[in-house]
This record gives structure tokens, sequence and C-alpha cells, in this order.
């Protein structure tokens, strides 16, 4: 691609990388006695590659040189382009205490971590990025796969520490409710997240993305049929107040969201 040709939207790719992924997983259960039974969960991944961003100017824009039949909201200028190196890295640990206690409740603590580009200046991108293929999707020790990482932000793992509490009891004959706590923060302060559900973006200088509270329950009581409804509720944290080139003030608004999903098996 060659800098001044004019793109419809559709057609435009922020990048193109060659990207290397390795992984490696370590799991297993323990035998805590009294205190109940353990299993714990231990993910690490490395990407390392090239990558070339490219800038986009909308042809909507008075000032961006573009023909007079393509000068619309659909078409775009490519302004610049930009080669780097890749490199990063995450971790995603978990362990979950089936407990003893009256109820049998589950308790589980989680935190996952995946790199940002603290060297942006030096021809290196650090931060990690996920292979896009992902799902962030599974179950604890319930009956219901949920997004681990939070059903409103769900994001990419990419310049960001996740904290995840949770606490979940089988109830009925083959049900289950979940109710889990995240805690988000950037590694490094951007003024973007990489891929999530949350439409706003971050100021760039705190690292404080919010807090998510989530509630899964999952019915299984009948032959063919599975009910899943989530709620959830996100609150908003102080990397989307207002700076002097963010003038929008989200920093403690909440968002609010509510998911059903019938399945039907024959």
């Amino acid at each position: 691609r060659s800098i001044g040709q004019i793109l419809r939207q559709d057609r435009e790719d922020p990048s193109d990388a060659r990207l290397l992924w390795l992984g490696a997983r370590a799991s297993g259960e323990l035998d805590g006695g009294a205190l109940g039974d353990l299993s714990y969960g231990l993910d690490g991944a490395w990407v390392a590659g090239d990558e070339t961003v490219f800038g986009f100017d909308s042809c909507a824009d008075s000032d961006t040189p573009c023909p007079v039949n393509k000068r619309d909201e659909t078409h775009e200028r490519l302004s610049s382009r930009r080669h780097h190196d890749v490199g990063g890295f995450a971790i995603d640990a978990r362990t979950t205490l089936e407990s003893p206690l009256r109820w049998r409740p589950a308790f589980t603590l989680g935190y996952a971590f995946g790199s940002g580009d603290s060297n942006a200046r030096h021809g290196e991108d650090t931060a990690f990025r996920q292979t896009g293929l992902h799902r962030n999707n599974d179950r604890f020790l319930g009956v219901d796969r949920f997004h681990y990482y939070g059903e409103l932000a769900r994001p990419e793992l990419s310049n960001l520490h996740i904290v995840t509490a949770s606490v979940g009891w089988r109830i009925l004959h083959s049900s289950s409710l979940e109710l889990l706590y995240h805690y988000y923060q950037q590694a490094v302060p951007a003024q973007f997240l990489r891929d999530t559900k949350l439409k706003a973006d971050p100021n760039g200088r705190s690292g404080a993305i919010g807090h998510e509270w989530d509630m899964a329950l999952g019915l299984e009581e009948w032959e063919h049929l599975e009910v899943e409804l989530i709620g959830a509720l996100f609150l908003a944290g102080s990397a989307f107040g207002r700076t002097r080139d963010h003038p929008d003030d989200f920093s403690g608004n909440l968002a609010q969201g509510v998911f059903l999903k019938l399945k039907w098996n024959f």
C-alpha cells in the first residue's frame, strides 16, 4: 500500500502482521484436607514477529486531499505507515477451592496479565496481543460457560492487569449460580484498549479502567433445554476521566447489561 491511496472503509486494514505465538499450560488438583478440594491452572504465552501499522484520514474531512467523487464518510486516505518488531508475553493464573461448607460454595481467585508497550519509541511493540481466535469463555466449577474476563468489558488480554474473584454454588439437580468481580488496570496508560465491548476510549493518563460485577445463572434441569442468564454491571474508573486531550468525562459512569441464551439440544 502506498501513502495517499484511497480506500473504502470496509476495505481498510489498520495493520498487517507476521506473528508467532508460543504457549504453555499447567493444571492440576490438590487435596486441601478440611479446607476442601483445590484445583489450579496456569497459562503462559509469548508472541513475537513484525507488524506494519497504517494510519488513515477520513475523506469527509475538508483538510484531507481526496478526489471529489470520493469525498464522503465511506472513503479514507492512507496517511501514514509504520513498521516495528513485536515481542510481548501474558500469564493467566487461576485457583478454585471447592469448600465443604454448607451449600458447598466454590471460591475462585484469578489474575491475568498481558504486557503493554512501554518502549514505543524504540522500534519494538512489547504489547501482548491474542491470536484473534480466542473466545475467553469457560466455566469454573458450575455448569455455565461465561466470559471470564467480564461480560460487559470483554477485553482482549493486552496491556492489562485483570484480577478476578468469584463465589459459585451448584443448585437444584444440574444448575449453578456464579457471582464474579473483576478489576481492570492498564499496565501502561494508553488511549485505547486493543479489543473490548466498551465504546469509550481511555484518556492515556490514568491506567485505572474500572470494576465489573457479574452474575451467571446456568439452568440445565431439562433433557433438551439449557438456559443461561447473565447480569453485568461495569463502573468506569479514572482512565475515562476528563483531561486536556480527553474532553469527555465518563469516570464513575455505570453500564449495565442482561444476557439471555437458550439452547435446545436434539
